[in-house]
């Protein structure tokens, strides 16, 4: 079991912290895939190395490829985030209130420290599909708000904005391969960890 940070932007940060974003969807480590996605098909676990392996559809080859985050894995949300009085972090998608920041900057996600992290999650599934074959579930899943029970057309057409708004050079319409993560929350990290 390994900590790895993930980033997130601060509509999905709002989603976890209401409990209503338990998977995320992911492209780093399938570039070679997406160079041509509709080249490769049928992906299968092989146990032994971690690696889902993809079928050529034309010859037969198999590229093989790896998640970032494998099961077991905790991951920490990386956040937009400041240091305010006392040094205590703020997070910019709860308290956006310059005042409150030290010196008025918030920094990238990119550059949060897992100390500051306030979000935990367990990687409790890690699969490639294709990202046009979300299920409706997985729509609620991703932190979309759904007026009614079930996630509609509407709802799909508010995921895809939001796919295309945070991933402009992998558009929707390209439907290559991503990761799904599955992620179960954690209240108690040195606890899942086995820390004192």
């Amino acid at each position: 079991m390994t900590e790895k940070g993930m980033t997130f932007t601060g509509e999905s940060i709002r989603a976890m912290l209401e409990g209503r974003k338990t998977v995320t969807r992911r492209l780093a480590g399938l570039e070679k895939i997406n160079d041509m996605p509709d080249l490769w098909r049928d992906p299968f676990f092989c146990e032994d190395t971690v690696y889902w392996n993809f079928w050529q559809r034309y010859t037969g080859d198999v590229l093989s490829a790896k998640p970032c985050y494998q099961v077991g894995d905790l991951v920490y949300a990386r956040e937009t985030w400041a240091l305010g009085g006392l040094h205590q972090p703020l997070y910019r998608a709860t308290d956006e209130n310059e005042m409150l920041v030290k010196h008025g900057k918030w920094k990238s996600a990119m550059f949060m420290f897992k100390k500051y992290a306030r979000i935990w999650r367990k990687i409790v599934g890690a699969r490639p599909e294709r990202l046009q074959e979300i299920s409706w579930d997985d729509i609620k899943a991703e932190g979309i708000e759904c007026i009614r029970p079930i996630a509609t057309q509407w709802d799909m057409r508010q995921f895809q904005a939001l796919w295309d708004s945070t991933n402009p050079k992998h558009p929707w319409d390209r439907n290559e391969w991503v990761w799904r993560y599955e992620m179960k929350e954690i209240k108690e990290v040195h606890a899942a960890c086995g820390e004192d």
